[in-house]
């Protein structure tokens, strides 16, 4: 198997003037990644769903039925409307890139994954066809290899939260909230 990262832009448009059916498709969309080997060639475009944004979590009135029904309700609310979220996620990525993928003679699969770990259906697939690839070539365990791959997607993921986190907190290192956070300010109540 062989595992490309797909070319910067400067080369895709090389790429763009080289080929027959540029007219036809128009800029040519270049996934993130191409896999050539693991049963046939695939391409895969990343993509991470930030399921705690405010224009992802449920409405407040889903949200306050499920408040009333309890902490367990409130939760799967809140898993729903992140699953929504991630297979949305995966068939824009799917309507985007599958058609000038199938020219190419290449699979699509879209790599959707929320950032606390949940990933779409897709993207547990490809994992699960790159393991068995790596089993047949490199001699290796099928769980082990799998386990050694979700850790290391696991990692990537809280990595990428703590970066946000981060830079959330220096963005809003001389504001009101951080004032009143660190006790500087005490807010008057009425």
């Amino acid at each position: 198997m062989v595992a490309q990262k797909s070319p910067t832009s400067n080369s895709v448009d090389e790429l763009f003037n080289r080929r027959e059916d540029a007219k036809k498709f128009g800029k040519r969309l270049v996934p993130d990644v191409e896999f050539f080997g693991c049963g046939g060639s695939h391409a895969t475009d990343v993509s991470v769903v930030y399921a705690g944004a405010a224009s992802y979590l449920p409405r407040a009135e889903k949200m306050t039925k499920a408040m009333n029904k309890g902490v367990g309700a409130m939760v799967g609310a809140i898993v729903k409307a992140a699953k929504a979220r991630v297979n949305a996620r995966a068939r824009e990525k799917s309507q985007k890139y599958s058609e000038a993928c199938t020219a190419e003679h290449i699979e699509f699969v879209p790599f959707v994954a929320e950032s606390h770990g949940y990933l779409h259906e897709s993207a547990v697939n490809l994992l699960d066809k790159l393991v068995v690839n790596a089993r047949l070539k490199f001699n290796v365990e099928v769980g082990e290899l799998k386990g050694y791959l979700q850790r290391r997607l696991a990692i990537a993921l809280q990595r990428g939260n703590a970066l946000l986190e981060r830079e959330g907190r220096i963005r809003s290192r001389g504001s009101y909230g951080a004032a009143v956070s660190a006790g500087l300010i005490v807010p008057v109540r009425r």
